[in-house]
């Protein structure tokens, strides 16, 4: 990616504590705007298409890019948005920041926080206005803009041939149950939001990517304690457990019965040979 044009901020602006906050369908003809979400959940509509946004993640609104945005009222977005004109990157039409083809919303991961320290620069020096200030903003800009083009290529290199769908995610929980995953884990690795990987997961399955861990985890405990003569421990240790009384007490939380009472219960109904 190759800037012939840095790119110089017309105007600035942050969105905060505004559970209802709304903006209605809009372009902008004459500049990209940029957006950092610093904070909360929302919901962008970008060319039609619905993009869930939380913290960490960045939208790029070319020119001409029809968008509404709305803020989550259960947690309030917050982030700040930068109007931005004069930037001609190569191969690009003017105030373009990518190509019309790329996702317009991208999770930043461990770039985030430099992202953050370039946000704080840029929000300081347009504040001041002190001397060369246009020529530093310009400089940050760039920066982030050439991130964003790092991100971009590497999502779409490991995207090409498997786009990110619920199917995909499943697979990927039932091969990684095992393990200590957190959402921000699972989030990572497809390099989407926590926010639209639950919304994704859930629209298909009607259960949340943990709590889609969690019933697989019981329902394997539930087969070796009928299945096999293991202690309580091995099974725990088999599914990722290394707290047997940690696992004792989530699985008689999930079912009702100690791992022990459910194996004996279930015994004394099951006919075998």
């Amino acid at each position: 990616m190759e800037i012939i044009k840095e790119p110089q901020l017309d105007y600035l602006g942050t969105v905060a504590n505004s559970p209802q906050w709304t903006f209605p369908l809009h372009e902008h003809c004459n500049h990209c705007e940029l957006v950092i979400i610093l904070n909360g959940k929302g919901r962008m509509i970008i060319n039609d298409k619905i993009h869930y946004v939380e913290r960490g993640d960045v939208i790029i609104y070319n020119s001409k890019t029809l968008h509404e945005e709305f803020s989550n009222a259960q947690s309030p977005i917050e982030f700040i948005y930068f109007g931005i004109r004069s930037l001609k990157i190569k191969e690009l039409e003017d105030n373009t920041i990518l190509p019309v083809k790329c996702n317009p919303k991208m999770n930043m991961g461990k770039y985030f926080p430099t992202i953050e320290t370039l946000v704080s620069l840029i929000y300081k020096e347009f504040s001041d206005k002190k001397e060369g200030f246009e020529s530093i903003c310009s400089a940050q800009l760039s920066t982030i803009i050439h991130l964003i083009h790092r991100v971009s290529f590497r999502n779409e290199r490991k995207n090409k041939f498997e786009p990110i769908n619920s199917q995909l995610i499943k697979k990927y929980l039932d091969e990684n149950y095992k393990k200590e995953l957190q959402l921000k884990d699972i989030a990572k690795e497809f390099n989407i939001s926590t926010y639209y990987l639950s919304h994704l997961f859930f629209e298909s399955y009607q259960v949340s990517p943990i709590n889609y861990i969690n019933n697989r985890r019981i329902g394997e405990a539930k087969l070796l304690l009928l299945n096999t003569n293991k202690k309580i421990k091995e099974i725990a240790n088999l599914l990722g457990y290394t707290d047997e009384n940690y696992f004792s007490h989530f699985f008689k939380n999930k079912t009702g019965e100690s791992p022990l009472n459910y194996k004996k219960n279930e015994l004394t109904r099951r006919i075998s040979n």
